[in-house]
């Protein structure tokens, strides 16, 4: 009885040390399929009402939070698309801040902001160097090109510059008249280092 109980005790050992050491690499795994998923999906959404634009309210992505994304999946919200060829970026963009729309992709910043139109911010979480959501965006480079699709348009920038900022410089986001700022994912977690006080700052025009 004993041997068996040692023996099912190794087994739950194996199985636990397994799940730590996959866990990773599991969730990362969910969250590409759920992006590429969304991002497959037609754009029917315009601008909702119901969301939240709240940064403070944004939590770090966790394998609970992206379970309960994939046991309750959610395809709405979808109102463009994002795509930056040179470091395989194609993300899906929904209304919002909300911790379910940048589980599955990225999500805007401001309420009324529209493409084409002063500075289209958007937000989406970096983890680390597993390469999903903006991930890869370490690795862009001057020159390269952001692609920026919703229903009826495409739009095209030209990456001229990037840099660190502190998390709490909210105010790059803001339209300011003759500033060449149009695409900015800006908040702790989005595009961080080894502190999460410092996010990534990319200036296209």
């Amino acid at each position: 009885m004993k041997k068996i109980t040692s023996y099912v005790f190794i087994i739950l050992l194996i199985t636990l040390g397994s799940i730590l050491i996959f866990n990773t690499q599991i969730t990362n795994w969910v969250i590409d399929f759920l992006s590429n998923r969304a991002y497959q999906t037609k754009i029917t959404s315009s601008n909702q009402d119901t969301t939240t634009f709240n940064y403070k309210s944004v939590k770090p992505v966790s394998s609970y939070s992206v379970a309960m994304q994939a046991l309750k999946p959610h395809s709405d919200g979808l109102i463009a698309k994002i795509n930056i060829p040179a470091v395989d970026i194609k993300l899906p963009i929904f209304y919002g801040l909300s911790n379910r729309n940048l589980i599955r992709g990225v999500g805007t910043m401001k309420r009324h902001q529209k493409l084409g139109k002063g500075n289209y911010a958007i937000a989406g979480h970096y983890m680390t160097s597993s390469g999903v959501l903006f991930s890869p965006l370490a690795n862009v480079h001057f020159g390269e090109k952001i692609y920026l699709i919703n229903r009826h348009y495409q739009y095209i920038y030209r990456i001229t510059g990037k840099s660190i900022i502190h998390n709490y410089q909210i105010g790059v986001i803001k339209n300011i008249p003759q500033a060449n700022y149009k695409f900015n994912p800006n908040k702790p977690g989005i595009f961080q280092w080894q502190s999460v006080d410092d996010v990534f700052l990319m200036v296209v025009d």
